[in-house]
């Protein structure tokens, strides 16, 4: 009996190992787009005035303020390109456990073992938000539910500490991503659901992380916002009534997405309606042996968010934007162990179409698993065919940077990086500001300076003496 009771953790541990397989194919992506330089920006002035640390951390990201996040990033930042990869181990580290996490809340409110098995690989093995992984700017969305998990585990446990400790939690989250406020009331709200002699010690670890997260937000964004790309898209002239309506529907078409990217059946306009009625008639099949009040906590965790987003991001087909699935997609994952657990409570006295269910969710697994993998694979090629995601793009530079560093100090003399097209929207100059975010002795760049032909040619025979492929240059 007790051989038997490690079965379920060990085969969590493999789900683990197999997840953190399957999305470290992009640590292989160095995709860096202009949200990483503005924080990258950041963390070269703390760089440069190491005392004005504090008040840089709390400078605004668009309407976003991450303190916590741009600490995290600092030291990757300031090693980039060497620590990238590091980054991308903390940021999957943060996914598993998510996993982990969602397994030991199903085990406690689930009543099989298998059901929590697989609440924690539906969400471990899912690439419905991989942007949130494989785009280091978007990784807020995967580190913060970290905490927020944490937080509503710790606020289901009967110790004395555990509700500050929640708290702490809680407020790390928003610390980390600040948009983890509005999803602070379905904090309450699924605790409330699942274990409802918490909802008080909820309520007030909720309350305290909002109130001083809201605080912060409200004395820092709103006098620098640019609220160009949020509010007012999808046409300045809708009323508050019509873009709640379209938030509403976002909301559920962005949903229904995610389920479908689950089991690989992409809903075309016609097909809506019908992924929509599947989850709909499992669930009213198995009304009676379902734990309502774990699909209903799914709810109230995960939707509230995302019709934040949808409401402030009306853009066509955003809920297509996979980092907002990442969170969102938790829905599904307790979803399927609520369904699994269902089945197996409803076919208890029945053996044969127990063990016929564990047959086909092993093949069901493995079936997933695999469609799972080709997506990220085949994400991870999509990026890669752009030369700026290459690791050979940044790493080259690297080495030409410290080739012309050393090249300039034989010499004597400084060098300038001239003001060219590193690659069609990038200018070399950032390029060596990110990648040597302290400089280098004997290089120096100005903002709109070329220089001379011979500064140039210079510069040309700096590369050729690096010997390292540049993927997307081209001498001008």
């Amino acid at each position: 009996m007790r051989d038997s009771r490690l079965i379920p953790p060990a085969l969590l541990a493999c789900v683990l190992l197999t997840a953190a397989r399957l999305h470290w194919i992009y640590a292989q992506v160095f995709e860096i787009l202009p949200d990483d330089i503005l924080l990258m920006g950041v963390s070269r002035k703390i760089a440069g005035d190491w005392s004005e640390i504090r008040k840089l951390l709390w400078t605004p990201q668009h309407i976003h303020v991450l303190p916590l996040f741009r600490l995290l990033r600092l030291p990757f930042d300031l090693h980039f390109p060497a620590w990238y990869a590091g980054f991308h181990a903390v940021v999957e580290a943060a996914h598993l456990a998510s996993a982990a996490l969602l397994y030991a809340l199903a085990r406690r409110y689930l009543r099989s073992p298998w059901a929590a098995l697989a609440t924690a690989a539906s969400f471990a093995w899912s690439t419905a938000g991989d942007e949130a992984l494989a785009w280091k700017a978007a990784s807020p969305f995967a580190l913060s539910w970290t905490f927020l998990l944490l937080g509503i585990w710790l606020l289901t446990q009967n110790t004395g500490m555990s509700e500050w400790i929640a708290a702490a939690s809680l407020l790390g989250s928003v610390g980390l991503f600040s948009g983890a406020l509005f999803a602070l009331p379905g904090v309450i709200a699924a605790v409330a659901l699942l274990q409802p002699a918490a909802a008080t010690r909820a309520l007030r670890a909720s309350g305290a992380a909002w109130t001083l997260g809201a605080v912060s937000w409200l004395a820092l964004v709103p006098r620098s916002a640019n609220l160009r790309h949020y509010w007012r898209a999808g046409g300045a002239s809708a009323g508050v009534l019509l873009r709640l309506a379209w938030a509403a529907r976002d909301t559920l078409h962005s949903s229904i997405y995610q389920f479908g990217l689950a089991i690989r059946v992409l809903p075309g306009t016609y097909r809506f309606s019908i992924l929509f009625a599947v989850p709909a008639l499992i669930l009213a099949a198995l009304w009676s042996w379902t734990n309502l009040r774990w699909v209903l906590a799914s709810a109230c965790l995960t939707l509230p968010p995302l019709f934040v987003i949808m409401l402030v991001r009306a853009e066509p087909e955003v809920w297509k934007i996979s980092r907002y699935a990442y969170q969102s997609f938790t829905l599904w994952a307790m979803f399927s162990g609520a369904v699994w657990d269902g089945l197996q409570r409803k076919w208890q006295k029945r053996p044969r179409l127990r063990l016929a269910l564990a047959l086909a969710a092993a093949a069901l697994a493995l079936c997933y698993l695999s469609s799972q993998l080709s997506v990220a694979r085949h994400h991870r090629d999509e990026l890669l065919a752009q030369p700026i995601n290459q690791p050979a793009f940044w790493f080259g530079w690297d080495a030409v940077f410290h080739a012309a560093s050393q090249r300039s100090l034989q010499a004597g003399k400084p060098m300038r990086i001239p003001f060219v097209q590193a690659i069609p929207g990038l200018e070399l100059t950032e390029v060596y500001r990110i990648c040597e975010p302290r400089g280098l002795p004997g290089l120096f760049a100005e903002h709109g300076v070329a220089g001379s032909a011979a500064e140039r040619a210079e510069w040309e025979r700096a590369i050729e003496q690096a010997h390292v492929p540049l993927p997307g240059w081209s001498a001008q």
